[in-house]
């Protein structure tokens, strides 16, 4: 798991991760043990949907002794489509926060940076792909969020334009990732 590799290049850092929470009844609990060695810690979105399980999310967590906090924000009912096909898009918006993402020994700057390839693939898109940096070169953290807080080819595509939230169907249709509005 990327948390310990990132653990060991970053012994120091705080490392949070962002979740909706629904997966988290699901994770194995040598998933668990490992986030509580790691001292990581988990943000849960309170979203309609996750307020459903929440008392049994924060119990597991608690049962791993894994620190956490609830993103209290009456609920989401909305969330932000990120990328447009388009580089002009009225919604022009940089959603990156401070949100890195980390895959496949890859750390980048916005999640949409770490899905954009998986996205290309099944929807046949050519949107940017490059800009994610090897965790494993072990850049020095003040380094690193130098280049995390770079602009790459992806960012004139990166936009906040508010949907009202649901859950994704069991096939991929593209506007869930993409605004492809001309």
């Amino acid at each position: 798991m990327y948390v310990s590799e990132i653990r060991a290049v970053y012994p120091k850092t705080t490392i949070v991760i962002m979740t909706n929470g629904l997966l988290i009844p699901k994770l194995k609990p040598e998933v668990l043990r490992l986030l509580h060695d790691c001292h990581i810690i988990v943000q849960v979105s309170d979203y309609n949907v996750t307020h459903k399980i929440l008392d049994k999310i924060k119990d597991i967590l608690l049962e791993y002794q894994i620190d956490y906090n609830i993103e209290y924000n009456s609920r989401k009912v909305e969330f932000i489509q990120p990328l447009a096909i388009r580089t002009d898009s009225p919604y022009r918006n940089c959603n990156a926060r401070g949100c890195y993402a980390v895959k496949d020994g890859k750390i980048a700057r916005c999640p949409e940076l770490m899905y954009v390839p998986a996205v290309n693939k099944y929807f046949g898109l050519k949107l940017p792909e490059e800009g994610s940096l090897d965790i494993q070169e072990g850049m020095d953290p003040a380094q690193l969020l130098e280049e995390l807080h770079k602009t790459v080819p992806l960012c004139s595509h990166c936009i906040a334009k508010l949907r009202p939230w649901k859950a994704c169907g069991t096939v991929p249709v593209v506007d869930d990732f993409v605004d492809m509005s001309m």
